[in-house]
């Protein structure tokens, strides 16, 4: 493993172990001004990302299936962003990922055992559309029993695929209390008109059930806005996904749901679930990813390209 950091122009060796393989990934550990960059070994990259988002003690094959598709996700961002300063950030803007993280996992392989075992079984595997091209293979926490399409909740063209799962579906709901002045406060950043809410409604939903668009009315006048970008000025936190109703009590809305995160791809708790019941990675991603192939990349020139595996999940299924 070679960590190196790029700081006003300047390349810098942070520490150096074995490198596991030849492809390299640019991470912005910091915003600007500062931009501070790091290039490192994609899978030990994948290594931290793994350790930061799914805990260390879940079920091998959910680790697995996480390894692929924080791989699949960074190889998509590395495509896109070819040639740029850097291909990722180390926040949930993209996947979240530390210099700290790594090398406690370089410093203590007892602690981060079942991490290192998942990235190295499923080293150089991502998952891939239909042209070859690496899959945007979006996850989040927890779905509320229902998986969502990219294109109804940014607009993206993918097709991922949805799914039903009985995993989520009996987790208990959440519930959030908002003072009518604060969210009012929240929301002026994007209309005047939010001031003084009086009621707030949901006008569109998505097949799932997540909140697409709702009207909210205030004293001077009435604002759509969407699901998540309600999410977003309220808090994440808060408003922990956009399956969700809501309703008046007083000075106060009351909004009640089920699920975190934004419900695309791969769902962290499904994953833990499926593979508690013996389900492989392979399974577990072709569950939540149906229209996607699973496949190698490797560098070739310079550049990314991919070679398909021999369809590793259909085979898998087979033997079982």
């Amino acid at each position: 493993m070679r960590v190196s950091l790029r700081w006003l122009g300047l390349f810098l060796v942070l520490f150096s172990f074995e490198s596991q393989s030849s492809i390299e990934v640019k991470v912005r550990l910091t915003p600007q001004p500062s931009d501070l960059i790091a290039q490192l070994d994609l899978e030990d990259y994948v290594k931290a990302v793994v350790a930061a988002e799914m805990p260390a003690l879940w079920p091998l094959e959910a680790l697995k299936a996480q390894a692929v598709a924080a791989r699949s996700y960074a190889a998509a961002q590395m495509k896109r962003h070819q040639g740029d300063d850097y291909e990722l950030t180390a926040s949930t803007k993209d996947q979240v990922f530390s210099l700290k993280t790594l090398k406690s996992i370089q410093m203590d392989k007892k602690k981060w055992a079942s991490v290192i075992k998942a990235v190295n079984a499923t080293r150089g595997m991502i998952l891939t559309d239909a042209e070859g091209e690496p899959y945007w293979a979006y996850y989040h926490a927890d779905c509320g029993g229902h998986t969502e399409q990219p294109k109804d909740v940014w607009g993206n063209q993918q097709e991922s695929g949805t799914t039903d799962d009985e995993g989520c579906s009996l987790r208990a709901p959440w519930s959030v209390t908002l003072d009518q002045n604060a969210l009012g406060k929240d929301l002026a950043v994007i209309s005047p008109v939010s001031h003084g809410i009086k009621a707030i409604k949901v006008i569109e939903k998505t097949g799932s059930g997540r909140v697409t668009k709702l009207e909210i009315r205030g004293l001077e006048g009435v604002i759509t806005v969407s699901g998540e970008d309600l999410r977003r000025l309220i808090g994440f936190e808060k408003l922990k996904s956009a399956l969700f109703t809501v309703h008046r009590r007083q000075d106060t809305f009351v909004f009640q749901g089920t699920g975190h995160g934004h419900g695309v791809g791969l769902c962290q708790m499904g994953a833990r679930y499926w593979a508690a019941q013996g389900k492989t990675f392979q399974e577990i991603l072709t569950h939540y990813y149906p229209t996607a192939q699973l496949s190698h990349m490797k560098p070739l020139d310079g550049t990314t390209s991919v070679r398909r595996l021999a369809k590793a999940a259909r085979l898998s299924e087979e033997k079982r």
